[in-house]
């Protein structure tokens, strides 16, 4: 199995102008993070807007990544649904499309017992001999993996890392500390990388880094160089930028500022409105004030106070 770190960008889905998933887009989008440094993509996931497309949307997003990639970065396929033979189904999908692995929110909508979801979780890795990621998000299913859960479903041999996207960063190295040499975890809190990454995660999957891709992989490797000021500096850009551009509409900011980078993806499926007009106008002049970081990443030394 694999081992899993640095930067992945949870790549949005392009549309064209019929609402259907653009292959060419995501073609170039696949082109833009790599020329960024990622170590990897995270597909179909909530940014994806994978539980909004069908099997056949998400098969096909998962084989043009993949095939885009070749090789140049690990993929890791979100397969998780409302049902367990839909998991299945797009897990073993993935392994026969090459991924390098796949990842499964816990079963949500319906409120299942703990051995439900270890279940759940047993049945995906029997089908498929991909390393399996648990995807902790509770803020959208409404399910929250607890140490001690995460202890019984580490029995599944195929478990081998988790998405972490919750504040608590002492729990979060609780989950490593059940262990160490085999779990991989990836942070998806983009304001709190740094914090994480100081704690021991292995590296960040995040929405933000669909148009910070290349600050998010300069803050991880000055950490990793042990230039701690230089990744304080650019945590602190990114979450500013991170959090006004979720205050103005979330998803369908981010789709926006990949806009304004020069790739036509389209508003997010409905129910997630598109922006209006005067949402946009603030994207558009949050990004223009930004522009050279979104770009580069690079922080600017602050001009002395006179």
């Amino acid at each position: 199995m694999g081992y899993f770190h640095g930067i992945y960008p949870a790549i949005i889905t392009p549309y064209d102008e019929n609402g259907e998933v653009s292959g060419i887009v995501l073609g170039q989008l696949v082109n833009f993070h790599l020329t960024n440094g990622v170590h990897g993509l995270w597909a179909t996931g909530a940014s994806g807007e994978g539980i909004l497309l069908s099997e056949e949307e998400r098969r096909f997003i998962a084989e043009t990544i993949i095939k885009k990639m070749s090789g140049r970065g690990k993929v890791i396929i979100h397969i998780g649904a409302t049902d367990t033979r839909t998991c299945i189904r797009l897990a073993k999908h993935a392994e026969k499309a090459g991924a390098d692995g796949i990842a499964a929110v816990p079963p949500f909508f319906y409120r299942v017992n703990e051995q439900a979801i270890f279940d759940h979780y047993r049945l995906i890795g029997e089908a498929c001999s991909l390393p399996l990621f648990v995807y902790n998000l509770p803020i959208c299913t409404q399910v929250y993996i607890t140490v001690d859960l995460m202890r019984e479903i580490l029995k599944i041999p195929t478990v081998t890392g988790i998405k972490f996207t919750e504040d608590n960063l002492v729990e979060m190295h609780e989950m490593l500390d059940l262990s160490p040499s085999r779990l991989s975890l990836l942070f998806g809190r983009d304001a709190m990388l740094l914090g994480a990454l100081t704690m021991g995660a292995h590296g960040g999957v995040g929405g933000s880094y669909n148009y910070l891709s290349r600050a998010a992989v300069l803050l991880y490797e000055n950490f990793h160089r042990g230039d701690l000021h230089s990744a304080q500096k650019i945590q602190h850009k990114l979450t500013q930028i991170n959090q006004a551009v979720n205050k103005m509409g979330g998803l369908s900011s981010v789709k926006e500022c990949v806009k304004l980078l020069g790739f036509e993806c389209g508003p997010p499926r409905r129910p997630i409105p598109p922006l209006n007009e005067k949402q946009k106008a603030q994207v558009r002049k949050l990004f223009g004030e930004n522009e050279s970081f979104i770009k580069s990443g690079i922080c600017l030394e602050e001009k002395p106070k006179e």
